[in-house]
């Protein structure tokens, strides 16, 4: 009898032993596999950030210069378009900021043309309307800096030829 429970005893650790292994060993695969995807994710979000810049610096190109509005729209749409398409991979903060972009320029166009017919108009309005253009412009430029600064570069501001980390 002594035996037989010594026999199931030994018989309860060894199931009691192969579920703890067979536990740890499914944890270890599904951190594995998180793992996986973490790098995977980091590679897909370094490039989706790369993909950002180039977005915002062509924005910024096409508001800053006098070029057509409706090269300008164009522009602000296919960048729209990319931003739905690629916001999960960016990071909060730079998703955010490419968003505030978009918004900031759909709105840039008009406040220049106010500003501009202020100063013809040789109005009061003119230091309004160019306090709140140098607003939108301050966010535009914003924009470029959070993205470089998310993936843990300085920014380099080709306009005024610096690199800034603050």
């Amino acid at each position: 009898m002594q035996s037989f429970l010594s026999a199931l005893l030994v018989g309860i650790m060894t199931i009691i032993t192969q579920l703890v292994i067979s536990h740890k060993d499914r944890k270890m695969k599904e951190t594995e596999r998180k793992d996986k995807f973490r790098l995977c994710a980091l590679d897909m979000r370094l490039q989706k950030h790369q993909e950002a810049y180039s977005k915002w610096e062509k924005m910024r190109h096409y508001y800053l210069t006098p070029d057509s509005n409706q090269e300008k729209e164009k522009v602000l749409k296919e960048c729209r378009q990319w931003w739905i398409a690629n916001c999960l991979y960016l990071t909060e903060e730079s998703s955010k900021a490419f968003a505030n972009c978009l918004a900031t320029l759909s709105i840039y166009t008009t406040l220049n043309e106010q500003r501009n017919q202020a100063f013809r108009d040789n109005s009061d309005a003119l230091k309004e309307l160019s306090d709140n253009q140098n607003k939108a412009f301050s966010q535009i430029q914003l924009t470029g800096k959070i993205i470089t600064q998310e993936v843990g570069q300085k920014f380099y501001d080709i306009e005024h030829q610096k690199a800034t980390s603050e």
